[in-house]
């Protein structure tokens, strides 16, 4: 009996040998997942929330040789196994506040490298500005306090009134009222030869026609008036 436990000993051991050569993790396998790990892509969305933004971090191009661990707080991570996944190759995790870094890390679930680090992937969630949605706004959304997304540290009262000076910058300045000038005589003169002119100078030529026809018969007439 001992002989055949001996044979069952070196057989199992034989066995195993294959399995343990099979199961470690060579440099290449890490190579390869790391390039694979560069394709994991991190992206946000965010939906309206009685007033205020939730985002969605959508984490893509994932797999089952993968997993997730949210480090951000590095007391409690959180790990997102191949189960936790949205589908096949994306994890979708909701419900974040606004101003926030999160950390991601991405590891290997393959038998041979299980738990081999990666790649890690950094989320920034911005800063809602609350004050964008305020009336005062309107007709400012460019203005830096009037931003949807960036940090504004000023009281709402303050706010007011830079937007308001904002506004008033943008306004053309006010052409001064015209200057009433009184007219004189010449001023007079002038504006009617101005409004007269084409008359004023076809009664002229009249004038000097009808003075040149009369010197004209008058000379004929002197040079045909003779005593015989």
């Amino acid at each position: 009996m001992k002989q055949y436990g001996i044979y069952i000993v070196v057989l199992l051991t034989i066995l195993l040998i294959p399995h343990s050569v099979h199961a470690e993790c060579t440099n290449k396998e890490i190579a390869d997942y790391r390039d694979m790990a560069g394709n994991i892509l991190v992206y946000t969305n965010y939906t309206m929330e009685n007033n205020e933004p939730k985002f969605n971090i959508i984490i893509t191009n994932l797999s089952s040789k993968f997993y997730v661990v949210d480090e951000t707080d590095s007391k409690y991570p959180r790990t997102y196994r191949f189960k936790d996944f949205t589908t096949d190759n994306e994890l979708t995790l909701k419900g974040y506040s606004d101003n926030q870094r999160r950390i991601f890390k991405i590891y290997s679930a393959t038998a041979t490298c299980d738990g081999q680090y990666l790649a890690t992937k950094y989320v920034s969630i911005p800063n809602y500005n609350e004050f964008a949605s305020d009336e005062v706004c309107v007709g400012a959304s460019e203005y830096s306090l009037c931003q949807r997304w960036g940090a504004v540290n000023v009281d709402y009262d303050t706010f007011v009134s830079q937007v308001n000076a904002y506004k008033a910058s943008k306004k053309p300045p006010e052409e001064p009222a015209p200057v009433e000038k009184k007219e004189t005589w010449k001023d007079i003169v002038l504006r009617f030869i101005g409004n007269y002119y084409v008359y004023l100078v076809s009664g002229v030529v009249i004038i000097i026609l009808i003075l040149a026809a009369l010197k004209s018969i008058s000379v004929k007439k002197h040079q045909f008036n003779f005593k015989v």
